[in-house]
């Protein structure tokens, strides 16, 4: 077999990489439509997106790529990558395509940027991942694990002490986000960010929570994520981006509660990555641990950047 491997231009890779994820992943798993990738590879930012394809006899049977978001740290506005939709044809897989991707991906991202990844606790992805960085002359630093937590709506039981509404204004929903803060990596959109975030092509709302004085105290995005299961196509509303500086159960319960009024009647809300919680908070919000788990990690160049003493990430898990 005679593989190649190219860096293509994010804005037609989709149904390329569509292609391959597609076959790749069985369910339960997302919905890599064209429209979603198409969506992520057109993340907007300083760095431009990139995506690698691997090729054989002229069909595309392996690709990764890396994204842009925008995130604070220890009051530090940093533009970071995001690696993700790494992925090989069960039939060309055993030739080392998955390495030589990660490998040519890496060597065209812009030098000295910190990139952030998951992966499956204990995978061969994960072997795999840690291994390419390592080749690269990148640092690995582990995160706090992102477990996945799920909630079902019941009555409420008291009045409630704060509320959730929609927000529209990016102001508004960074308001909460803390400037100085050396435990977590917040996720602080660009204004061209917010707006592509808002054009992303699953249903997807951004939430201010406020207290009983009207004060906001959090935020979070809501997106109804396609999922194929062995029953089909599922829509599932999840929450994202959540920022709860003040750790308040009340607060992540009005989050869980706004989204089964907006999406989720007779379903369970996920919050996959709630790291930087407190079990505790998490308990009182009457959620509880799904059986989904990811690895969070930042690669840094150099030992002596800042995030090295980073230890929770409330970016989406991608």
């Amino acid at each position: 077999m005679t593989f190649r491997i190219e860096i293509v231009d994010p804005s037609t890779a989709a149904p390329m990489a569509g292609r391959v994820l597609r076959a790749s992943w069985k369910p339960p798993c997302l919905d890599y439509s064209d429209a979603y990738l198409a969506w992520q590879f057109g993340f907007p930012g300083r760095l431009s997106p990139v995506v690698a394809v691997g090729f054989l006899d002229g069909l595309p049977v392996g690709c990764a790529a890396a994204t842009q978001r925008a995130v604070v740290y220890d009051g530090s506005h940093i533009d970071a990558y995001v690696l993700s939709f790494v992925a090989v044809d069960p039939s060309a897989r055993g030739h080392g395509l998955a390495a030589a991707l990660y490998a040519r991906l890496l060597g065209a991202l812009s030098p000295g940027v910190p990139v952030i990844a998951f992966a499956e606790p204990n995978s061969a992805g994960e072997r795999l991942l840690i291994n390419a960085f390592d080749k690269a002359s990148y640092t690995g630093h582990t995160l706090s694990v992102c477990r996945a937590v799920g909630s079902v709506s019941r009555p409420a039981t008291s009045e409630r002490l704060v509320s959730a509404a929609p927000v529209k204004q990016l102001e508004d929903f960074t308001s909460v986000i803390p400037d100085i803060d050396r435990a977590t990596i917040w996720n602080r959109p660009t204004s061209q960010q917010w707006v592509h975030y808002a054009a992303d092509p699953r249903p997807r709302t951004g939430v201010l929570i406020r207290d009983r004085d009207g004060l906001p105290i959090g935020s979070a995005m809501i997106v109804v994520t396609a999922i194929l299961s062995a029953q089909g196509l599922q829509h599932v509303p999840m929450l994202e981006s959540v920022c709860l500086p003040s750790q308040s159960p009340d607060a992540l319960r009005a989050v869980f509660d706004f989204a089964t009024e907006q999406y989720g009647a007779a379903r369970t809300i996920v919050a996959p990555n709630l790291s930087y919680l407190d079990s505790s908070v998490v308990r009182a919000a009457r959620a509880r641990a799904l059986p989904s788990s990811f690895n969070a990690y930042v690669f840094l160049v150099g030992r002596k950047d800042s995030l090295q003493n980073a230890a929770h990430l409330n970016l989406e898990v991608i």
